[in-house]
């Protein structure tokens, strides 16, 4: 198999569902994060196939022809539908020109992958082949699997998300509100403006492995997932539900995109990455 290195914007919760990923399968990986020069030039030429994962910058559109022009295969990656960004997402503005690029970097691609249908779709729309295009949905590293979801639950719902969440909190206050007469509320993030009218405690979180952990060890009956009603959303992966199932909570959503496969205040299925790595390894082998 041909070798692979990778190419990434920061270490968040999304390289460890997207880019970490080819880490698993390729143990000797480089990987460059958010780096220009010398490294980012030892990176594109110290293998066949480079991953990038979620561009969408005039930068990133130059790291991508750098790769084309040094004869590798370029494989893109995208979990979020950067056409349609939410107009309340604070860093809207980073992306409010950027279809130019995408429709360039997906040119340049000789394979993209994306987390869930409606977001291929878009691809699609931004000009790429759509043979070109695989969905590989997000799932939890099998890693995971030695912790044990605490048996005795807690009387918490649990919301997790950053500052990018604020119209999605607003659909789920009622919800919220109704909750907090038995439940406690633990926002896990960022909490909203009407947090002072909840019983509730907030969660810093600056580390993945610690934020999973810390989850679990809270052991919250309930993991929310409130979503507005927007295509953004619609395009948005089911990685809080796979984080419901991990620690062993139940899921409460309102029903909007990728969430509609899952039931409402039950455990969901944990999908395990050793389940879709398969789909990864099909696209490498095609390059």
């Amino acid at each position: 198999m041909r070798r692979l290195n990778i190419i990434a914007p920061d270490m968040d919760a999304c390289y460890i569902y997207r880019g970490h990923c080819y880490e698993n399968l390729f143990p000797d990986a480089k990987v460059c994060v958010g780096k220009t020069g010398f490294q980012l030039w030892n990176a594109v030429m110290g293998a066949e196939v480079i991953f990038l994962q979620r561009p969408f910058s005039a930068q990133h559109v130059g790291i991508a022809r750098t790769i084309k022009d040094a004869g590798r295969a370029l494989l893109l990656d995208f979990d979020d539908d950067y056409s349609r960004l939410a107009p309340w997402n604070p860093n809207a503005h980073h992306f409010k020109d950027c279809l130019p690029n995408l429709a360039a970097l997906v040119q340049l691609a000789d394979a993209i992958t994306v987390t869930t249908k409606t977001l291929a779709d878009a691809v699609f729309e931004w000009g790429a082949d759509d043979k070109k295009i695989v969905i590989v949905p997000n799932a939890i590293d099998d890693s995971w699997k030695t912790m044990i979801p605490k048996k005795e639950r807690n009387p918490i719902v649990l919301f997790r998300g950053s500052n990018t969440h604020s119209a999605d909190l607003d659909v789920g206050r009622e919800y919220l509100t109704q909750m907090n007469k038995t439940h406690e509320i633990v926002f896990f993030g960022e909490p909203p403006a009407y947090a002072y009218t909840l019983r509730h405690r907030v969660f810093s979180v600056t580390d993945y492995s610690n934020f999973i952990v810390s989850m679990n060890n809270l052991a919250p009956e309930i993991m929310a997932v409130p979503l507005a009603d927007h295509p953004f959303n619609h395009a948005k992966s089911d990685v809080g539900a796979q984080e419901a199932a991990l620690i062993g909570a139940k899921l409460w959503h309102n029903g909007v995109g990728e969430f509609r496969q899952h039931a409402v205040n039950e455990i969901p299925k944990v999908r395990w990455l050793s389940e879709v790595n398969h789909l990864r390894l099909e696209v490498l082998n095609s390059l």
